[in-house]
Order: structure tokens, then sequence, then C-alpha cells
């Protein structure tokens, strides 16, 4: 999981050059990170009881660039 998480930090950094990070909290991108690859490995019903168990729930989710979103065929 934690490797998970690694690649997808690099893949943000990567997709988001030549901007940087330094802007965003670093709670917020790990906790999305961590959303993310709990999607991925289709355990996001174990996603409450992790955050809970963190103590996340104050940390904001946020949207990241890498995210693929539904897209409107307008």
């Amino acid at each position: 999981m934690i490797q998970f998480c690694m690649s997808l930090l690099m893949q943000l950094v990567l997709y988001e050059r030549p901007f940087d990070q330094e802007d965003k909290d670093p709670y917020q991108l790990a906790k999305s990170i961590c959303r993310l690859v709990y999607d991925a490995m289709q355990k996001s019903d174990e996603w409450p009881g992790f955050v809970k168990k963190q103590g996340l729930e104050r940390i904001e989710d946020i949207e990241l660039s890498i995210e693929k979103r539904g897209e409107n065929n307008d």
C-alpha cells in the first residue's frame, strides 16, 4: 500500500510539473492519495474506518489533478 501511495505521489508531481506542491497542505495530499489507493484496491468501504483510526476527520479531502472524474460530453 505504501508503494502504491508513493507511486501516485510521484505521478501527481510529474503530472503537475513545472508547478510544485509547496502551496498544498501535505496532510490533504496524503489523505487524498490514500483515498485513491483505497478506491483502486476496491476497499472504499474500509476508508471511513481508516480516516477515523488515523484521526483525519478534520483534514479536508481534496480532488487531485490525477483523478479522472466523469467527462462531459456536451
